[in-house]
């Protein structure tokens, strides 16, 4: 209501494979890929030409954003007005042995893994012809790390999971963003912890 009084019109941008939409190329998404984020800012700045843009992510979406921001520099200007980036994994690598620790962490890092899975399995039939993999092995993936070795980063041609997480790291790419941008996170988040930044 507030939003509608101010006239400020929301988008919701769903990465593939989630929200329902029905996966229609071999394609799902990863942290260092943002080339169906620029689509969609593309079109919003097609069709709403004047508007003033902010774009905020969160987590996974905020790891996207971030690399969106920081691969496009200045050209990120051109779309989007102000960024907010929340509870991101700036270093993938400190964020990854984060979610693998005992208990809490590593329940969360299992119950993930398999919400990565269910997705795959709900598109193993767009997936699987394209040759991405041993997709039976990846489904048993139970950790982050493990599904993103069987699966993420050989689908977005990356050498191995270390290869991926290098491109998908944020922190050392910073200093390439070049809009105004909020960046949020908690000390003691399982995906960041302060130690790591």
């Amino acid at each position: 209501l507030k939003c509608e009084k101010t006239r400020i019109r929301a988008v919701v941008f769903n990465n593939r494979g989630i929200g329902g939409i029905t996966l229609k190329t071999p394609r799902t998404y990863c942290g260092s890929n943002f080339e169906d984020l620029s689509e969609v800012l593309e079109h919003v700045s097609v069709t709403y030409p004047a508007a003033l843009v902010g774009a905020v992510g969160i987590s996974m979406g905020g790891l996207i954003l971030g690399n969106y921001l920081a691969g496009k520099g200045e050209e990120a200007t051109k779309r989007l007005s102000a960024a907010m980036l929340i509870s991101v994994p700036w270093d993938v690598f400190k964020g990854t042995e984060s979610i693998e620790k005992p208990i809490l962490n590593r329940l969360l890092n299992y119950h993930l893994a398999g919400c990565l899975c269910k997705v795959l399995a709900g598109v193993r039939e767009v997936i699987e012809p394209a040759g991405c993999g041993d997709i039976d092995n990846c489904l048993k993936s139970s950790s982050i790390r493990e599904f993103d070795s069987n699966f993420t980063s050989k689908q977005f041609g990356y050498k191995d999971v270390t290869d991926y997480y290098n491109h998908a790291t944020l922190h050392n790419k910073l200093h390439k963003i070049c809009l105004p941008t909020l960046c949020l996170s908690a000390g003691d988040d399982p995906f960041q912890p302060f130690e790591g930044t």
